[in-house]
């Protein structure tokens, strides 16, 4: 298909763009690992007592706003359709009628590939 002059343009600039983005992503790659495995080292050899302690070494102060903790997750699809199993046909009607009033549309953003085409 064959671009508009503007069109060319914003596709250049998108090239141009993406390939920024990249070079970014893959620096910022190992920064992200090294900077979560020492803040890790950090928290795990501190005694935190509460959620809002603070460590400083005079050149930086890290504050823990909020700590980890472990959380348990629930899938209510997965249970919704294992229970609809074990009732009787007029039950699993009303519930799938019900389950079908619950249902929503949003909108999933188009995808795409981009490649650079070198002239040789």
């Amino acid at each position: 298909m064959k671009l508009k002059l503007m069109d060319n343009e914003i596709l250049n600039k998108v090239g141009e763009l993406e390939g920024k983005i990249n070079e970014l992503e893959m620096k910022l790659k190992p920064l992200k690992k090294e900077f979560n495995e020492l803040t890790d080292e950090l928290i795990s050899s501190n005694n935190w007592e509460n959620s809002l302690d603070e460590i400083s070494n005079g050149n930086w102060l890290m504050t823990i706003t909020q700590k980890g903790y472990n959380r348990n997750n629930y899938s209510y699809k997965k249970g919704f359709e294992t229970s609809l199993e074990k009732v009787n046909e007029n039950i699993r009607k009303v519930l799938k009628r019900e389950l079908q009033k619950t249902e929503t549309e949003t909108y999933v953003k188009p995808k795409f590939k981009l490649f650079h085409i070198t002239n040789n």
